[in-house]
């Protein structure tokens, strides 16, 4: 019996070795698809390094009070800072979203505009951050260098609200 518990063990403890590599390692599209005024998203624990990349498509964006909006994010494990881009249809009227890099340091939002892309457009996103925090962020043919807070083990974050986008290729892995 101490045999087989020892051996259980061992296969367990290989598994959860060999699964995260698996898992990172295959892409995968997440179709985010709500009604006005709700949400969704999917996530993943990563860290210390970073590496978040997708293809954001709007596809239906819905009218009401909340704006549609999508995005990418990393987060602290300790919440207090955050780096990531969102793309939101500001106005009902508006012919654009308008994507900005977002996030917070020390706990204090931090917002800075960078285009706006067609209603039925689409954006690459990528962020790469090295153990140190020290990376670079891309938005289609836009790079951005940045410098993250050592974060430890994170969580990345796909998602949207107030309508329909999909996300292509679709990565959050700790490379």
């Amino acid at each position: 019996m101490r045999r087989i518990g020892s051996m259980a063990a061992s296969i367990g403890a290989a598994l959860l070795v060999a699964l995260p590599a698996q898992v990172a390692a295959a892409p995968l599209t997440f179709d985010c698809d709500v009604p006005e005024a709700h949400s969704s998203s999917v996530s993943s624990a990563i860290g210390p390094a970073v590496r978040m990349t997708a293809m954001v498509t709007a596809r239906t964006l819905r009218s009401g009070k909340t704006p549609p909006l999508a995005g990418l994010l990393v987060t602290s494990a300790d919440g207090k800072n955050a780096i990531g881009v969102r793309a939101v249809k500001a106005k009902a009227d508006a012919t654009a979203l308008s994507v900005a890099i977002v996030g917070l340091t020390d706990g204090k939002p931090v917002q800075q505009a960078v285009r706006d892309i067609p209603l039925n457009g689409s954006f690459r996103f990528g962020l790469d951050l090295d153990p140190a925090g020290v990376g670079r962020l891309t938005l289609d043919d836009l790079v951005v260098p940045i410098t993250f807070a050592n974060m430890g083990v994170g969580r990345a974050q796909a998602f949207c609200g107030s309508g329909n986008f999909r996300f292509d290729n679709l990565e959050m892995t700790t490379p």
